[in-house]
């Protein structure tokens, strides 16, 4: 670019533009990526309709009549085998012996307390989800850790490294005639993200803007649900099992549904009874409620003097229905680790603590086996909210772990009657803060205590002092020891 500088000098400046136009390999990256996203879409929309219980009736054409095929019927079993064990996953920062590296504020600036709620709650009804780091702008907190959606978000996952290798995430702009068009969308590669766009659907992608941070790995970790040696793609909580007994139940209902209506209105029989019974004052047929309601009170006799006969069917018996429903509910219970109590199961009996532990067991086990699995990716959460905020890790950075929530049912005076044992035992001193983690304070609950006990060791110690000195003042020793020491200096040599 050219431009004049006084009487007949050029001068030319090199302006720096970004390169607009993305190479083959990215494209290509790019295309793989956007059809990986695609392949999962309708799958995750089958769970997102079953977690939600708009799923729609299977009907087998048997027992429900051709005009009630229309009826709904709704069943929340596949949303409490995700809520039972997200309920659980409680993430209450990270947890790093020595010094925090900052990270709390990273936890509290960022509430990852509610964020990662969000995150556990997609992974176990997609398989998967996704945590985006990157530096805030103004107003955002710095690093910022976002939450992401696999229904928006998709990468390419490394069981090697254990890390993703590329993200993209998508940004759907829905038109006034509600069809969807994806327009943006953001390139994460381990040196570099890169933000993209298109004028229309279908267009080539353009590069609009570029962040070096050269991290050496991508500011994307994924969450992933029941991962297996073979398939680190993920798998939901709903499997299919579970989706096989929720439609088997909305059936049953649909079919009891039925039921009722009939057992409400039972059949009856009128014999023996005239034509014009059945019709109006017009000759016309009345209709069927008409004639049940208005007539059935009162039937003449017919030419012969005689009364028509009137019997009723008998009624249908919904029991069945119910105990179909039970056994799906145990079934169920079976499959997801859901406590029979969780699924409506009363008994006359209150049950005990006892008993109440041991049927969440394998629940309490499921649940740990979660933080294990997402603890491994909050940890690469807390390493990448460090690298882009300071630029490098520390070595000490490998002690670093996140700290959760008992799983297990919370029982504050078993908690309490335990942790006195193993004081008293000497396997725990009360001064230790490994007393608070058993106790599960908050880190809020932690960092107060703290300062209480160290204000309470200041005045312990200065009123031991005070109390030694006391007693120091009324020792006779102590008191000629000092007198003795008095004269000693009195008698010494006067100073020149």
């Amino acid at each position: 670019m050219g431009y004049v500088a006084g009487e007949g000098i050029v001068v030319t400046v090199a302006i720096a533009l970004p390169e607009l136009w993305l190479d083959t390999d990215l494209l290509d990256l790019i295309t793989e990526l956007e059809n990986r996203l695609a392949a999962y879409q309708p799958a995750n929309a089958d769970k997102a309709t079953y977690y939600a219980g708009k799923q729609s009736l299977k009907d087998l054409n048997i027992a429900i009549p051709p005009m009630l095929r229309n009826m709904t019927a709704a069943i929340g079993w596949p949303a409490t085998a995700v809520d039972v064990v997200e309920e659980r996953l409680s993430l209450r920062g990270w947890n790093s012996p020595g010094t925090d590296f900052g990270l709390d504020a990273v936890f509290t600036d960022n509430d990852i307390d509610v964020q990662s709620g969000l995150a556990h709650l997609d992974a176990l009804i997609y398989g998967t989800a996704f945590v985006a780091v990157s530096s805030g702008l103004e107003g955002e907190p710095d690093p910022l850790i976002t939450v992401e959606s696999p229904t928006t978000m998709t990468a390419m996952y490394s069981p090697r490294t254990r890390r993703v290798e590329a993200a993209l995430s998508i940004v759907p702009d829905e038109s006034p005639t509600g069809v969807v068009h994806i327009t943006s969308a953001t390139l994460y590669l381990p040196d570099e993200t890169l933000v993209l766009g298109r004028s229309t659907e279908g267009s080539p992608w353009v590069l609009e803007d570029r962040d070096e941070h050269r991290l050496g790995r991508v500011p994307v970790t994924q969450l992933i649900n029941r991962p297996r040696a073979g398939d680190m793609n993920g798998h939901s909580e709903i499997t299919e099992t579970v989706k096989s007994y929720t439609d088997a139940a909305m059936r049953t209902i649909a079919a009891a549904e039925v039921a009722r209506e009939f057992h409400a209105s039972p059949q009856r029989y009128v014999l023996g009874a005239p034509e014009s019974f059945f019709m109006d004052e017009e000759g016309h047929p009345r209709p069927a409620w008409e004639s049940y309601l208005g007539r059935i009170m009162a039937i003449e006799r017919d030419e012969s003097g005689e009364i028509p006969e009137v019997g009723q069917f008998r009624g249908s018996n919904l029991g069945p229905y119910f105990e179909m429903i039970r056994t799906l509910c145990t079934l169920l219970a079976a499959e997801s680790s859901i406590p029979a109590h969780y699924l409506g199961f009363v008994t006359d009996n209150p049950t005990s603590a006892d008993a109440i532990r041991q049927s969440e067991a394998r629940l309490v086990k499921r649940v740990e086996k979660r933080q294990n699995t997402f603890g491994m990716t909050w940890t690469e959460v807390a390493r990448l909210a460090i690298m882009i905020r300071d630029g490098s890790l520390p070595e000490e950075f490998g002690v670093v772990r996140p700290e959760w929530l008992s799983a297990a049912t919370p029982t504050k005076a078993a908690d309490a009657d335990r942790v006195i044992k193993l004081i008293q035992v000497g396997v725990l001193d009360k001064a230790s803060e490994v007393v608070y983690e058993e106790l599960n304070f908050t880190p809020d609950q932690v960092r107060q205590l703290r300062v209480e006990n160290q204000q309470r060791t200041v005045t312990e110690l200065v009123t031991s002092l005070n109390e030694a000195a006391a007693a120091a003042r009324g020792n006779e020793r102590v008191n000629e020891i000092r007198q003795q020491s008095g004269q000693a200096t009195m008698s010494g040599p006067m100073p020149e």
